[in-house]
């Protein structure tokens, strides 16, 4: 700080700081002055000014690794991280000691900020073999494998770097992270409450603490953890968001529908969503003869659930135009509603009100009553229900629908999702199994290839316009949660739903019914990850009806 006020002062006002370092970098200034200036300035930010030195410093001294560790430190933070690299790996090689261990650990931070994960993890590797009483260096080797998803590694780097530094936070607050992707929900807890306990204010600490008690179910303890993240945050989305599912999942929608808004704020958390949505407003009350555009978001379920809604708006005298997944829009649009469905990948029309079909519910102020309508609302082609019945032959057996996995894409699919070899043991054989599964991975299809008596037919299911009319040909359709739950209900079609212990939001807790859908019947797993019982249900139900 002396040297930076030294040059200060010494500077006219008609002369810069930086012209005025020129002037001292042309003198004969000894290099050990020039790195106690650079880093003074390096320092307090002026990283311009640092950087200008530490050149100066290499061209009296090229293989001064010291300054070339700094600058590469200067272009980390000016996020140039293949520059970075380069120079760190420069000062790394030209080290008189050929070992500083916090080169090492810096170039790991570089190569972690330019998502060369493995090599990251190898370079502090490497400076804690040199030096392995530092935190710091096992905590960096934790995110990067945190980031890799390595948890069971990142939880040990973490554990590490505890042993070391007991008060900082943010260690047991990522090793909580890693635990909770591996499930370790109570160690997740404690983690949180560590952290909690050494900063009061780490509202994300809160917030995932409330993460970890949902999967525990303790649903009480969750919202108050998110209330906590609130009120250090006032404007925290994921915590708002998060508060708002679990009052939909108890069925408080008075409270919870203003919170499912908090998605359209904005986060890193959040998929980034159109402009066109990212200001709902609809005037419910001046709608007559009034231009409204509803818009998809989130997946194909999410759409045909919040279909319902657009009738309501419809209803309130309103030209309604719903732009959805290019899947859906012959299925929309076929049974010829009072309002125009056009492809969401299009130009989309001028309007005077927009909205997320998701915001709908919120905007109409729903409440839990509001929420079961015993009719249909999606309909098949009868044309294209004439092809499959013809696809499939005489029917000489109840037919029976059949969807074990989601989009593989899905963060949660694994935890709703049921290996196939395990469906198909508890299956009664002595019904007519279709698949309508489009997703079909190379070792299900191998699956399928010898155990004829499950029809594949995923190379007709083009669109939900296919899939509609297949469904209309069935009996029944047994699904784990997917959009062909979805549609299956929203069509009147009796549904048979897999659900994991702790499932989505809009299935509630510990019911075998859904408001959603009159004709769907609920079959919940009584223990987390446990499909056998389920499926015995299963079988012992198409049993008792169909035989």
């Amino acid at each position: 700080m002396n040297q930076i006020k030294k040059i200060s002062n010494q500077s006219g006002g008609n002369i810069s700081i930086s012209e005025k370092i020129a002037s001292e970098l042309n003198g004969n200034v000894q290099i050990f002055d020039l790195v106690d200036m650079a880093i003074a300035f390096h320092q307090n930010g002026m990283l311009e000014e640092a950087g200008l030195i530490y050149e100066k410093i290499l061209i009296k001294d090229p293989e001064h690794s010291d300054a070339m560790n700094l600058l590469g430190l200067i272009a980390l933070q000016k996020k140039e991280y293949p520059q970075a690299i380069d120079l760190i790996n420069k000062a790394i090689l030209v080290s008189p000691r050929n070992n500083a261990p916090e080169f090492h650990a810096n170039l790991g931070h570089a190569l972690q900020k330019e998502g060369l994960l493995d090599e990251s993890i190898a370079s502090f590797d490497l400076a804690i073999s040199l030096s392995p009483n530092v935190a710091l260096y096992y905590a960096k080797r934790g995110l990067a494998q945190l980031e890799k998803k390595y948890f069971d590694t990142a939880i040990n780097s973490f554990d590490q770097a505890i042993k070391l530094n007991s008060q900082d936070s943010k260690s047991f607050y990522y090793r909580g992270l890693a635990q909770l992707e591996k499930k370790y929900f109570d160690a997740a807890i404690n983690s949180f409450d560590q952290a909690i306990d050494l900063s009061s204010d780490f509202a994300e600490a809160f917030n995932n603490r409330g993460l970890a008690q949902v999967e525990k179910k303790n649903f009480d303890a969750a919202i108050s953890s998110f209330d906590s993240a609130i009120k250090l945050r006032s404007d925290y989305s994921e915590a708002l968001w998060n508060k708002g599912l679990i009052l939909l999942k108890l069925g408080n929608f008075e409270d919870g529908w203003p919170l499912y808004e908090s998605r359209l704020i904005g986060s890193p958390s959040f998929p980034p969503v159109r402009q066109e949505i990212q200001n709902n407003f609809i005037n419910v009350d001046k709608l007559a003869n009034k231009s409204v555009l509803l818009i998809s978001e989130q997946g194909i379920g999410d759409t045909i659930h919040f279909y319902r809604y657009v009738k309501k708006i419809s209803n309130l005298n309103a030209r309604v135009t719903v732009a959805v997944q290019n899947h859906l829009v012959d299925l929309l649009a076929q049974s010829k509603p009072l309002w125009n469905v056009i492809n969401i990948e299009g130009v989309l029309p001028a309007c005077d009100y927009s909205s997320s079909l998701l915001s709908l519910p919120f905007v109409l102020r729903e409440n839990f009553i509001d929420i079961c309508d015993e009719k249909p609302y999606i309909f098949s082609d009868p044309t294209k229900v004439s092809e499959w019945k013809s696809r499939l032959g005489p029917k000489r057996k109840p037919r029976v629908g059949l969807v074990w996995s989601g989009n593989i894409l899905f963060k949660g699919n694994a935890k709703r999702s049921i290996p196939l070899l395990q469906m198909i043991s508890f299956l009664p054989g002595d019904l007519h199994y279709v698949s309508l599964q489009k997703q079909l991975s190379d070792f299900d299809l191998k699956v399928l290839q010898k155990n004829a008596f499950i029809k594949n037919y995923a190379d007709y299911l083009a669109d939900f316009n296919e899939t509609a009319a297949l469904i209309d040909c069935l009996d029944l359709i047994i699904t784990v949660d997917t959009s062909i739950a979805h549609l299956a209900g929203a069509m009147g079609k009796r549904v048979w739903l897999l659900l994991s212990d702790n499932a989505d939001w809009r299935w509630f807790v510990d019911i075998d019914s859904s408001p959603w859908y009159p004709t769907i019947k609920i079959f919940r797993q009584e223990l987390a990850g446990d499909w056998s019982r389920v499926l015995k249900r299963v079988e012992l139900e198409l049993m008792a009806q169909f035989r």
